[in-house]
């Protein structure tokens, strides 16, 4: 409705994207058909600095996660647009053709539409589920997600804002018995009992956090497993959007930055993934200079010793044209994610593999031992020499379930 008043033309049943859509300003030039499916942290720029022109995404279309979509670029009907895709200016995507990433400034095409494509119905789980209420299950109305999402965020204010209160009232009770004031006290009284007092009250605070946050986990999302499931076949979904609200304590906690923020590179926060359910081995470095987001589903990662994620992105999920599936994805000992790259749903990296910036390793792909790969959608670029084998650390073997999921066998 607010894009509607701002001038786009929106269809309906619209899956939109929980990071909402960075660089667009001209609403008026912007599309989109009926039940289109969004990932996170795409780009939109109907103008740049010599043209303006509609980007349009027509019914059924999938736009994928941390996308760049320019001037005049038009997505067909049914087509998906993936992963870190480009959508270059001027450039038409053709009906249910299948694309992904960029080289040379164009979309890597990975499948051509077909004739059937232009009259394939449109309509996805999702919108199925939300507002055709047709699902297995009770689904909470929209309306109600918002409520619920608002009284977190209060909540979450409340509760941060509860630390200084406390400090406060501790101030006064240990200057005065029964904390009733009844002359005025230097700033150096005053500080000597409420600095400490808000240290303490904040660390408790930042705890409680924390255990509540592992509670819901538990709680709302159970354990992982791999699978399907669709908005309106199961109600994994559903649940995820609760627990990303009712989790949303744990964002914007220190000078607007979340408390797993401050733990990241440390043995905190590989204590932190395994409470969840990860399976990490020793001596691992996570994220030492952050994520967006950090592993999303810890049950289904697995980690080998002595490996390294930087500023990377490991995802258990995959969300291709509405469709969910959870799939196992591995990262073997002492492999590399190097910044700003990305392991897909049911990918493996073997032991000693490295990703370089900006690579993505699409799903079911496996970076093979000693290799390095580079590339959105990632390349082998070179292989090191094998080490002999008195020096080698531990092997992975990399079997698939039904073809698709990557299990690390110790």
């Amino acid at each position: 409705w607010v894009l509607r008043l701002l001038g786009a033309k929106i269809g309906k049943r619209i899956y939109w994207p929980g990071s909402g859509f960075e660089g667009i300003s001209e609403y008026d030039l912007f599309e989109v058909g009926d039940d289109v499916v969004f990932g996170s942290r795409t780009l939109v720029m109907p103008c740049d600095a010599e043209d303006a022109a509609t980007i349009r995404i027509e019914e059924g279309a999938f736009v994928g996660d941390r996308c760049v979509l320019l001037p005049g670029f038009t997505i067909g009907r049914n087509a998906v647009l993936g992963t870190g895709g480009m959508g270059a200016k001027d450039f038409t995507i053709a009906p249910g053709s299948k694309w992904v990433g960029s080289k040379n400034g164009q979309a890597v095409q990975l499948e051509a539409g077909t004739e059937n494509d232009l009259s394939a119905d449109t309509i996805k789980p999702f919108g199925k589920a939300m507002y055709l209420r047709q699902a297995n299950y009770f689904v909470i109305p929209g309306f109600v997600h918002g409520i619920l999402g608002a009284c977190c965020r209060c909540f979450a204010a409340a509760f941060r804002a509860l630390t200084i209160t406390m400090a406060f009232v501790g101030t006064a009770h240990l200057l005065e018995p029964g904390g009733k004031l009844s002359k005025h006290y230097s700033l150096h009284q005053i500080t000597q009992y409420m600095v400490p007092l808000f240290l303490a009250t904040q660390n408790i605070a930042t705890l409680g956090a924390l255990f509540m946050a592992w509670v819901s986990k538990w709680v709302i999302m159970g354990r992982r497993k791999p699978g399907e499931y669709d908005w309106d076949k199961s109600s994994y979904c559903q649940r995820w959007q609760i627990y990303l609200a009712v989790t949303g304590i744990l964002r914007n906690a220190y000078f607007n930055r979340g408390i797993l923020e401050h733990m990241t590179g440390s043995a905190y926060l590989v204590w932190w993934f395994r409470a969840h359910g990860a399976h990490i081995g020793k001596n691992v470095c996570l994220y030492p200079r952050a994520a967006d987001p950090m592993m999303t589903e810890p049950e289904l990662i697995q980690i080998g010793d002595k490996a390294c994620v930087d500023n990377a992105s490991m995802i258990a999920h995959i969300n291709a044209r509405g469709y969910f599936s959870l799939n196992q994805t591995v990262v073997g000992p002492e492999a590399t994610l190097r910044s700003w790259s990305r392991l897909l749903s049911g990918s493996a990296m073997m032991p000693r593999s490295m990703i370089l910036e900006h690579t993505c390793v699409l799903g079911g792909d496996v970076v093979d031992e000693d290799s390095t790969w580079q590339g959105w959608p990632g390349e082998m670029r070179k292989r090191r020499p094998t080490p002999p084998p008195s020096t080698r650390g531990e092997l992975i073997e990399v079997v698939r379930e039904d073809n698709t999921t990557p299990r690390l066998l110790r």
